[in-house]
């Protein structure tokens, strides 16, 4: 039996359902493939040991409902493990595996060496290059690079491949705890979002962007009223004036708007939360766009998974992935708002195309499959 130890974050995320997802999926379809999973979960030194203690329960009690609360070891990001309240496997079960998963940035190059076989996965596409080439982020060495993005490493955009050479995988998404469900009859299209981003500013033809959320939401204020459309964004929103600002703006263009935490604080939450929505809206980080990544987030294939319509900001063509049934993208509001008019001519076909791709080429025992294949070869 092939062993993969897969390195995550979720615990700086653990009050965010949609992160935690993108974890569940790809360790749920490595199981699936008949392969063991052992959870390497990094801790940053600055976190308070009671905050650690009550985020840790959490984590046992999520993976114990699929199962994988027996797969756990934790360790600092220079891999020294962390004794816990919960017991975990020895780090010689890691170091033992067949081969490193790492979707995170920051475990120390000295830990990673200590793996046989190690590879790492780019959520981040584009943005991830771009920080690279600038000296702002640093990542270890490893045997194989992944990437979600369609174009990196291409040589046809603006993206540095810097010196590596980038294979392509989609997001996986275990379809079994993604099944079709029929959305309420007054839902809304929606997304869970970031807002503020402390990184938003990037360069771009000499001068800088902001790339944040927020400022590529702007820029579709007026489509509920140009549309029809009933939009609902679920953001990190707080109390502080500049949020309640922009929650007044939205609502005052017919947005809805909730606080993330309120929809997205478990992975059931904000499962359900998907499941009980029209379709996904959602507008990229201008990065994405700018550098013509063509990438399709992870969450975008829980709603294709479930059976919900994808609208969502161009990124780039897609050499695989169809956009004219169930996932249509946009690259400016009256776009936007065309594309939205046609997914409602047709709503229920457009609700099959959606779970059509999400079975062709984003379902967690296939992506992985290929995966591991290249990884392992």
């Amino acid at each position: 039996m092939i062993t993969v130890c897969m390195a995550s974050y979720a615990l700086r995320f653990i009050t965010g359902g949609a992160y935690m997802w993108m974890f569940l999926n790809w360790a749920l379809g490595i199981r699936a493939n008949g392969c063991r999973v052992i959870w390497l979960e990094s801790v940053l030194p600055e976190t308070p040991l009671a905050s650690l203690r009550s985020d840790i329960d959490i984590l046992v009690s999520i993976l114990s409902d699929f199962g994988l609360a027996d797969s756990i070891i934790l360790v600092a990001q220079d891999g020294t493990p962390i004794q816990t309240q919960h017991p975990t496997l020895p780090l010689e079960v890691a170091l033992d595996a067949d081969i490193l998963l790492n979707l995170g940035y920051d475990l120390a190059p000295s830990f990673i060496r200590r793996f046989k076989k190690t590879a790492f996965v780019d959520i981040d596409p584009g943005l991830t290059q771009l920080w690279m080439s600038e000296g702002s982020l640093s990542i270890a060495n490893h045997d194989i690079y992944f990437t979600y993005g369609e174009n990196v490493g291409a040589g046809n955009t603006m993206i540095p491949d810097c010196g590596i050479e980038w294979h392509y995988t989609p997001p996986p998404v275990y379809l079994p705890e993604w099944p079709v469900c029929t959305a309420p009859g007054n839902a809304a299209y929606t997304t869970v979002s970031s807002w503020w981003d402390s990184d938003a500013w990037i360069p771009s033809d000499g001068t800088y962007v902001d790339n944040s959320k927020r400022s590529a939401f702007l820029e579709y204020l007026d489509l509920p009223a140009r549309s029809g459309a009933k939009i609902e964004l679920a953001i990190p929103i707080a109390d502080a004036a500049q949020d309640w600002q922009d929650r007044v703006l939205f609502e005052k263009h017919q947005w809805s708007i909730r606080r993330a935490v309120e929809v997205s604080a478990s992975p059931e939450s904000y499962r359900r939360y998907v499941q009980q929505s029209r379709g996904e809206f959602s507008c990229m980080r201008r990065g994405y766009s700018l550098l013509r990544t063509a990438w399709t987030g992870e969450r975008s294939i829980n709603y294709l998974a479930s059976g919900k319509p994808v609208l969502l900001q161009d990124t780039g063509t897609s050499r695989f992935i169809p956009s004219d049934l169930g996932f249509l993208r946009f690259g400016n509001p009256a776009e936007a708002a065309h594309q939205y008019r046609e997914i409602e001519k047709d709503y229920q076909r457009h609700c099959l195309g959606a779970r059509r791709i999400a079975e062709e080429f984003f379902d967690a025992r296939l992506v992985i499959r290929n995966f591991l294949g290249r990884a392992l070869a």
